[in-house]
């Protein structure tokens, strides 16, 4: 997924503030619970992104509420990018700071996608494979998606390996053709 080049740079600034205080998960969860409320609040919303409220009324509000509430660094990031007019980038810089952490950790996320649920025997042995070979720690999310018919499907940040029945049958025809 692209994200802007603003949310990047406040999101690694933030990390690195956040490393060298040794608050990385501190800042995470401040971030997580941020974008929760915002994601629910359509108040909060539409106030953040107004044209008619100005952005120091927007970081004094922002302050009042949230202060003590949360890290002074989550919160004096979240603070200068209302300031700059960019709310807009917050869930995002959430995301980034979230992937910076993993990768510090050396922990990767990996989509599996299945038709039906992994049993427990099977997930473990996914995820002890995914670790041997890409030498890191794993960190499973899982969907089911009932049209894949059968397999494994796995997306690993940008790339996608698809060893689903459905693929394969799509392979099948193509070479018959």
């Amino acid at each position: 997924m692209q994200h802007e080049p603003a949310a990047e740079r406040y999101a690694e600034a933030l990390f690195e503030t956040a490393l060298n205080h040794e608050v990385l998960d501190e800042v995470a969860q401040d971030l997580a619970d941020f974008t929760e409320i915002l994601e629910s609040s359509d108040q909060l919303r539409l106030f953040l992104r107004s044209f008619r409220v100005t952005a120091s009324d927007k970081v004094r509000v922002f302050r009042e509420v949230f202060s003590g509430k949360m890290s002074d660094y989550a919160l004096n990031t979240i603070a200068l990018m209302l300031q700059n007019g960019r709310s807009e980038v917050i869930h995002d810089v959430r995301e980034l700071y979230a992937d910076l952490v993993k990768e510090h950790r050396n922990i990767v996320s990996v989509q599996t996608y299945t038709a039906v649920s992994m049993d427990e025997k099977i997930r473990e042995q996914v995820k002890a494979s995914l670790e041997q070979h890409l030498s890191k720690d794993v960190d499973m999310i899982e969907y089911v998606d009932e049209s894949l018919q059968g397999g494994i499907r796995l997306r690993i940040k940008n790339t996608v390996y698809d060893g689903t029945v459905a693929h394969q049958l799509e392979k099948l025809r193509e070479r018959l053709r």
